[in-house]
């Protein structure tokens, strides 16, 4: 349920709080309600996360340790997105 569009780096359109939280509501209801009739994915190890990163400060970060593209293999989904809120994390600090 998408409640904000990017439309830039520093810009977005955003629904008014209670409307996205209706929004939101809605759609978590709906999956709740259709959570039984779906099938789940089932991912097995290793999991490997490939970032290839654009930024030209990301990048230069990245080469350090081996071109533009991060790639990590994890054993678990949780080690995996770990990962990921580190280069996250990593790539929005500034100078």
């Amino acid at each position: 349920m998408p409640v904000k569009r990017g439309l830039g780096q520093h810009a977005t359109e955003t629904l008014h709080p209670e409307a996205a939280a209706d929004r939101l509501r809605h759609g978590a209801n709906q999956a709740v309600r259709l959570s039984d009739s779906r099938c789940l994915a089932s991912l097995s190890p290793p999991l490997r996360l490939e970032i290839d990163l654009h930024q030209p400060r990301s990048a230069d970060l990245a080469a350090f340790v081996h071109g533009r593209t991060v790639v990590f293999d994890a054993d678990t989904m949780t080690a995996a997105y770990g990962v990921l809120q580190l280069i996250v994390a990593l790539t929005q600090t500034g100078p």
